[in-house]
C-alpha cells in the first residue's frame, strides 16, 4: 500500500510517500523482549470509518510468559486474558480502570507473552486522533498506552483479531522508507508496582511522546533496517 503521509519525527513533520508491510506472524515469535525492540519505528495502523489512522511506535513493554508477576497471564487462563493465549501476532485488548490498553501477543500459542505498545508519533489522521481524545486535548494525543488507544478508536472489540492480516482493521507495519537508525533506551516499568525494576520498557530516545522519566538507563543500538518484512 503506497500513501502520502505527513510524518513526525523527533518533532519534525514532513511529508513522504510510503509502502507499508504488514508484519508476518513470524516476527512476532521471537522473545517479548526482543520484539519490544524491534517494534521501536514500526507503524501502527487503523481502519476507522473509511479512514486509516497511523502512528509510529516510539515506546513499548514487554511482559514474559515465565515468572512475571506484572503480566496478566502470570496466574494463567482465564475469561478474560483469554487472547493472550493466542498465537503470536494476535491483538490483546484489556481495560485498566477507564482506560483499554493494546499489547501484541508473541511467542506462541499457549505462552502468555505480550509487548504493550506504549505510546506513538501521529502520522495520519490527527484530526481525527483529536476528535476520540476529545474538546481541548491539542498535544499528547497518543503519549501513553491508554491515550493512543483513545485516539486509534481501539477497544474490546478488537480483542482477539490478527494485526498480521492485511486487511485487518487494527495491525502493525514497517516502511522503507521511514526507516531509520536510532537509539534505544531500556527501563524499568512505570505505572505498576510488580516486577517494575524488570529493564522491560523501551523508548526511541529523543521522542517527545515519550512518558515519564527514565530510570536505570541502557542505551543499545538498533538498526531497523534489520526488520523482516
Amino acid at each position: 500500500v503506497c500513501k502520502w503521509h505527513h510524518h513526525f519525527f523527533m518533532g519534525h513533520r514532513y511529508s513522504i510517500r510510503v509502502t507499508l508491510h504488514t508484519i508476518p506472524q513470524v516476527f512476532y515469535t521471537d522473545d517479548p523482549s526482543v520484539v519490544a525492540q524491534k517494534l521501536l519505528g514500526a507503524l501502527l495502523v487503523r481502519e476507522f470509518r473509511n479512514e486509516t489512522l497511523i502512528g509510529r511506535i516510539v515506546e513499548t513493554e514487554a511482559y514474559l510468559a515465565d515468572g512475571d508477576e506484572a503480566s496478566h497471564g502470570f496466574k494463567g487462563l482465564n475469561s478474560r486474558n483469554a487472547s493472550m493465549f493466542k498465537e503470536a501476532g494476535h491483538a490483546y485488548v484489556h481495560q485498566m480502570r477507564q482506560w483499554n490498553l493494546l499489547d501484541v501477543v508473541v511467542q506462541g500459542a499457549g505462552v502468555p507473552a505480550g509487548v504493550l505498545i506504549r505510546a506513538v508519533e501521529p502520522v495520519q489522521g490527527v484530526a481525527t486522533m483529536g476528535q476520540l481524545r476529545g474538546p481541548g486535548v491539542q498535544r499528547g494525543l497518543a503519549n501513553g498506552p491508554g491515550k493512543l488507544c483513545q485516539a486509534f478508536a481501539i477497544n474490546r472489540e478488537l480483542d482477539g483479531i490478527s494485526v498480521t492480516d492485511p486487511s485487518s482493521p487494527l495491525r502493525l507495519a514497517f516502511s522503507e522508507e521511514t526507516s531509520v537508525t536510532h537509539r534505544i533506551q531500556s527501563s524499568g516499568r512505570i505505572g505498576i508496582t510488580k516486577a517494575k525494576d524488570e529493564l522491560a520498557r523501551k523508548l526511541e530516545q529523543g521522542s517527545q511522546q515519550t512518558q515519564g522519566e527514565v530510570q536505570e538507563l541502557a542505551l543499545e543500538e538498533l538498526l531497523t533496517a534489520e526488520f523482516i518484512y
